[in-house]
């Protein structure tokens, strides 16, 4: 693991100085190790060694704020270590005009918006927390204020905090080959015929050079979009061997947007509006019942989509029957037509060509790819 340290001033004689270059000492023995102290010679370190996490210490420095701007947009993982300088007494009797103005216009942003704060004792954990700005809040006691601590174990409970972050941010990592192999997995794992070929030469080839760490990553998103057990299955029929990782001890922060679990309904409407439900059941009254289903769960799949719940396990759903139903293809575009609904169809007909390899002769109408296509995509995959 890299760990750049942005630390704005190191003094002399100075208790908060002396804690930071302990911390940092006792990490260089156990990791790669970086400390900047000026805006410039971080983006140098940036450019050289590409850390998996850039640590700011300290507050109320405008320089940090413009850093962490720039870093985050390039992707890199910002934690914040205030140093008790967010603490009560800090924050109203210290510079208190000058502390509500810079809190205004960048201070509470910084909160907000790093992946996680790691405060130093319980107590700064507490008055961190009394902010309301950040959920997210680890602490690593410090070696220096309690002698109880052990630098060694500082050092070991921050690494652990680090890796927390990476772990809790996989989506952002994953690259695309890992996405690739997710979406193989899905189109192999839902296969219902295994007589043909599943997947071309380089796709497979994909599968089989994952490496550990990025099965890792995949592993933790079949986790969270309820897929774990399509990709088990699809790496079962294509006889590629998943490392032993056990997600469930990985610890990570709780996700922020909780979908769905669970299949895609299919026999009850849950479109929030009973009139809208009368409609869509006065649509399909005498249809077939392959086709009500198809129906009943592109109309829940767009209420989910709405409400930032349609999970991957959904898309898969959708997948399975639009391709291996025996339905009137014709009529399922008409009834959507009737329910003003045609071109979310086509947009997630577009979305499961991307994302599940849903071919061209499995698709009742014409995919549709646009902007709101994307958002689509985006919403399922990357939230």
């Amino acid at each position: 693991m890299k760990i750049l340290n942005y630390i704005h001033e190191l003094k002399d004689n100075d208790l908060m100085s002396d804690c930071l270059r302990a911390v940092v000492a006792g990490l260089q023995t156990k990791a790669e190790v970086y400390v900047a102290t000026r805006k410039d010679d971080v983006r140098k370190m940036l450019d050289e060694h590409h850390p998996d996490i850039i640590h700011i210490h300290g507050a109320w420095d405008y320089n940090a704020y413009k850093l962490m701007l720039s870093v985050q947009k390039q992707g890199y993982a910002v934690v914040l270590s205030p140093q008790f300088e967010l603490g009560i007494y800090s924050m109203r009797h210290e510079q208190k005009l000058r502390k509500k103005v810079e809190t205004i216009h960048y201070q509470k942003w910084m909160v907000q918006h790093a992946e996680a704060l790691i405060a130093v004792s319980d107590e700064e954990k507490n008055e961190l927390l009394a902010l309301g700005w950040q959920k997210r809040i680890d602490v690593a006691q410090s070696s220096v204020l309690d002698n109880s601590v052990t630098l060694d174990t500082q050092c070991s409970l921050l690494l652990k905090i680090y890796a927390k972050v990476i772990d809790s941010r996989y989506r952002k990592l994953m690259s695309d080959s890992e996405k690739e192999a997710v979406s193989s997995l899905i189109h192999v794992g839902m296969a219902h015929d295994e007589t043909m070929p599943l997947l071309d030469s380089e796709r497979i080839l994909t599968l089989r050079n994952l490496r550990p760490e990025q099965w890792r990553r995949i592993l933790l998103f079949g986790d969270d979009e309820d897929i774990r057990g399509i990709i088990s299955a699809g790496a079962q029929k294509m006889q590629i061997e998943i490392p032993s990782i056990d997600t469930s001890k990985i610890w990570r922060y709780p996700v922020e947007k909780t979908k769905v679990k669970g299949l895609l309904p299919d026999k009850k409407l849950n479109s929030g509006s009973r009139p809208s439900e009368k409609k869509i059941n006065n649509t399909i009254d005498g249809d077939s019942e392959e086709l009500r289903q198809i129906t009943i769960m592109l109309v829940n799949a767009r209420t989910l989509l709405r409400n930032g719940q349609m999970s991957v396990r959904h898309l898969a759903d959708l997948y399975e029957v639009i391709k291996y139903l025996d339905y009137d293809e014709d009529r399922l575009v008409t009834i959507t037509k009737e329910l003003k609904m045609r071109k979310f169809l086509r947009r997630m007909l577009q979305v499961l060509a991307d994302k599940v390899y849903l071919e061209e002769g499995f698709q009742p109408d014409g995919p549709v790819n646009d902007r709101t296509t994307r958002k689509i995509e985006s919403r399922i995959f990357s939230t």
